[in-house]
């Protein structure tokens, strides 16, 4: 997923805060003109220029840097001298931030349960990768216990077809029309549904994908009584919305090619403004390179925060520090870490403790206790 330019510089501002060097007697803070706010409008100004650079819609920029300031403080960094608080409060605020751009806030109309048959419509321009998405929608369902089938239900295209021919037999995926597609050009989109849907449903399939013809979407829609629509929406858009006004939309978007492009933080922030649900991302051309979206696993791969708690953020490179003496100062970290007093105790207990203390006397046991406990 080619986000690693909006990645690295949120990353580095990021960690630019977190080390910063503040004088908590810095007087001048009473005047607005101390370290500590430089240091912190440079970090503003640094986020609001990678989301810019990343095409995000400056509106949506905006209250993300309000939210932001609102959150994070010249206080937090004077008050925080330690790294491991100040990445704990700096973090967060970033990955809600984040979040809160990225989440529509919205949940499409569901598809039937299982057990029930599931008709799904998918739409979208041409060049959107529409038709392979269908085959790649049917194999993410199939993973899940059901049984799909497409129905290219557009009319034709040669190349669209072609790949989805392709692909839906390396996928396993049963499709019609199968043979001599041709002859299904400029014919009627609805009938072809239609037909290729009574015919799965025959076979008991439960779940049937519809590649749907755009500009007969409704009457499809309307003839095959679809449980869900699903648009397809090409990132390389960035914040053009293919439909602004979506008060009548009740679905849900596929965002495809999201491998090919650094607007895909501009295309799903302008989906979430305008409280259009992304439901699926294609993240490649293969066949299993499709998945469904979830905005905190999105965010946590944009931050490197994979399998992190977001409440207790520590950096790679800070328990790298705790896990090799050479790599810090021993007081910092446990002071950072646990507080001197609880850090202290614990390794004096880690010292003084050990079996063969127990077990009895021992000249080298004993002098490491004694050690530790004047230390």
């Amino acid at each position: 997923m080619v986000l690693s330019r909006l990645r690295s510089s949120i990353c580095v501002a990021i960690e630019k805060l977190i080390a910063a060097e503040v004088d908590d007697s810095d007087l001048s803070v009473l005047f607005g003109t101390s370290v500590a706010q430089s240091v912190l409008s440079d970090f503003f100004n640094e986020i609001l220029d990678a989301l810019k650079d990343a095409d995000v819609e400056m509106r949506i920029i905006l209250k993300m840097i309000i939210d932001l300031r609102r959150i994070i403080t010249v206080e937090d960094l004077i008050c925080r001298p330690s790294v491991y608080d100040r990445r704990s409060v700096i973090q967060k605020a970033v990955f809600d931030g984040l979040i809160a751009m990225l989440d529509s806030g919205t949940q499409p109309v569901t598809a039937a349960e299982r057990g029930q048959l599931c008709v799904i419509l998918v739409a979208g321009e041409d060049g959107s990768r529409k038709s392979t998405t269908c085959v790649k929608l049917a194999r993410h369902y199939k993973k899940q216990g059901w049984d799909p089938a497409v129905v290219y239900a557009d009319n034709y295209n040669a190349v669209e077809f072609a790949q989805l021919c392709h692909l839906a037999t390396k996928a396993e995926i049963p499709f019609q029309p199968a043979r001599r597609a041709e002859r299904y050009h400029n014919r009627d989109a609805c009938k072809i549904a239609d037909k290729g849907l009574r015919s799965f449903k025959n076979r008991q399939h439960d779940l049937i994908i519809i590649d749907a013809y755009l500009d007969k979407l409704l009457e499809i829609c309307t003839k095959t009584r679809a449980n869900l629509l699903l648009y397809v929406v090409d990132s390389h858009i960035g914040n053009a919305i293919p439909f602004p006004d979506n008060s009548n939309f009740d679905g849900g978007i596929i965002v495809t090619k999201m491998d090919d492009h650094e607007k895909e933080g501009a295309c799903l922030s302008a989906l979430a403004a305008h409280k259009l649900p992304v439901m699926f991302i294609e993240t490649g051309e293969d066949v299993d390179e499709f998945e469904a979206f979830d905005v905190k696993s999105f965010v946590n791969r944009l931050l490197e925060l994979d399998g992190a708690d977001q409440t207790e953020l520590i950096s790679e490179n800070r328990m790298m520090g705790i896990a090799n003496d050479a790599g810090c100062e021993v007081e910092d970290v446990i002071h950072d870490r646990f507080g001197i007093v609880e850090g202290l105790m614990t390794t004096v207990h880690s010292i003084t403790a050990t079996q063969k203390t127990v077990d009895g006397p021992s000249a080298k046991d004993w002098r490491g206790g004694r050690a530790a406990s004047f230390s």
